[in-house]
């Protein structure tokens, strides 16, 4: 799993660095791609560690800015199934010492 990983990585980061005159839309798909291939790298890990004790990589995050990334990559998969998914979010920054992964994996579940 984490030589697929590695190889779409870092030919999104190819890629990424290649594109010029795309609109700021792709650039930031581009962007989220890299994203979530870190993600899924960091998922592979956990999995592949699941025999091993449990190790945590608590830091402080945004979970709005976790919901929102989530629900995006989502956002194919609700609107194929008639979802209308609505959420209400703080206007401020709504941070806590979490397992980034942990939190992106349990909400993607």
């Amino acid at each position: 799993m984490r030589n697929p990983l590695a190889g779409l990585l870092l030919y999104s980061l190819h890629l990424r660095s290649k594109v010029g005159q795309l609109p700021a839309s792709d650039l930031q798909t581009i962007d989220k791609i890299i994203e979530t291939v870190n993600h899924l790298t960091s998922t592979t890990e956990q999995i592949l560690n699941f025999a091993r004790p449990v190790n945590l990589s608590p830091r402080w995050i945004d979970l709005n800015a976790v919901i929102t990334d989530v629900t995006q990559l989502l956002q194919a998969q609700t609107e194929a199934n008639g979802i209308d998914l609505r959420m209400a979010l703080s206007d401020g920054s709504v941070t806590g010492m979490l397992d980034e992964a942990s939190i992106r994996a349990a909400l993607l579940n």
